[in-house]
């Protein structure tokens, strides 16, 4: 609550009670406004912060789905990589004719190392 809002409810609870000691009416109308002024002032400086807040938890989020869909493309192409490498790995050791744009490398202690080379191009 303001400063300002206490004092307000300081004074309208010290004018309920003066009116109570001495036995009349109170005109309040203008205090009454002045203390629901107040409160609708709170009120919507209230829903700013809830709304920013809403906005900044939002943007959030869409960040988070944003990097987990990178992240599930980046496992779909390295799961794509790792069934190619079986594959030619599986019909390396089947002793078969590989495909075309597959040849077979032999490493120094004479293991065969089966490698995709592109059309036209150089092994990587």
């Amino acid at each position: 609550m303001t400063f300002a809002a206490e004092t307000l409810l300081a004074d309208l609870a010290s004018e309920f009670g003066r009116a109570v000691a001495e036995s009349r009416p109170v005109a309040i109308e203008a205090q009454l406004y002045g203390v629901i002024s107040l409160a609708l002032t709170g009120i919507a400086v209230e829903l700013g912060r809830l709304r920013a807040d809403r906005d900044r938890a939002t943007a959030a989020y869409a960040a988070a789905v944003e990097e987990c869909n990178r992240a599930v493309v980046t496992c779909n192409e390295a799961l794509a990589v790792a069934r190619q490498v079986v594959a030619v790995q599986e019909c390396a050791a089947a002793s078969v004719t590989l495909p075309p744009g597959v040849v077979r490398l032999r490493a120094p202690h004479a293991r065969v190392v089966p490698i995709r080379v592109p059309e036209g191009g150089q092994p990587a």
